[in-house]
């Protein structure tokens, strides 16, 4: 589980740079934010399909018998989670 949330910490960390450095040049630009809203949402809605993927992954992994697999699989399960909850949040609330 431990390598799970590693692995997924250091992948949100680069998605949170990224996007940090796109909203630095967007408010340089002055960029239409009514477009950039929607293609925010469309995202949004997009990682929402794939984190259900992953929540059926990790619940997959987690009925394994091999120890290994299942505590695989419960950390995708709890990042998969989180992220489910979240990105559906936020495509709502756009």
């Amino acid at each position: 589980m431990g390598y799970q949330n590693l692995a997924w910490g250091a992948v949100d960390g680069v998605i949170a740079g990224i996007g940090w450095i796109s909203r630095q040049k967007a408010l340089r630009e002055g960029r239409d934010w009514s477009a950039e809203r929607r293609r925010l949402r469309r995202l949004l809605w997009i990682n929402f399909g794939l984190d259900i993927g992953y929540v059926a992954a990790g619940a997959f992994l987690a009925s394994r018998s091999d120890p290994r697999w299942q505590g695989t699989g419960y950390g995708i399960l709890i990042q998969g989670g989180f992220l489910l909850i979240l990105d559906g949040w936020h495509a709502l609330r756009l």
